[in-house]
């Protein structure tokens, strides 16, 4: 009697860790569908944004191309809550663009380190 108890506690137990890990495993798989659903997305919106600054050739000329102001590059991630913002900075660490009219934040200090 006892070795039929133990018989089934043990695959009681055999099968609940089976269940937790095909859901493990499943899950995982998930968060990384969406991980890469995410990285595609932000790639994509950089992409478009560097391919318009450059084929306007005003980001040389230190010009504001005036489709990537704050309302245009906002709109690109309104429905995307995984990005807070876009922010271009030059290698000085100046700020060109931005998705939000004032940043919380200090490049050029980044950039003296």
């Amino acid at each position: 009697m006892i070795a039929l108890l133990l018989i089934f506690l043990w695959t009681t137990h055999r099968h609940a860790a089976e269940i937790a890990e095909n859901t493990t495993r499943n899950l995982t798989e998930l968060l990384a569908l969406r991980i890469v659903s995410d990285l595609d997305r932000v790639n994509g919106m950089l992409t478009y944004i560097a391919e318009e600054a450059i084929a306007a050739s005003l980001l040389e000329q230190g010009l504001t191309p005036p489709y990537l102001n704050t309302r245009r590059m906002a709109s690109l991630i309104a429905n995307f809550d995984t990005v807070t913002g876009i922010y271009q900075f030059d290698a000085q660490g100046q700020l060109h663009f931005a998705s939000q009219e004032t940043p919380s934040f200090n490049i050029p200090k980044l950039c003296e380190i």
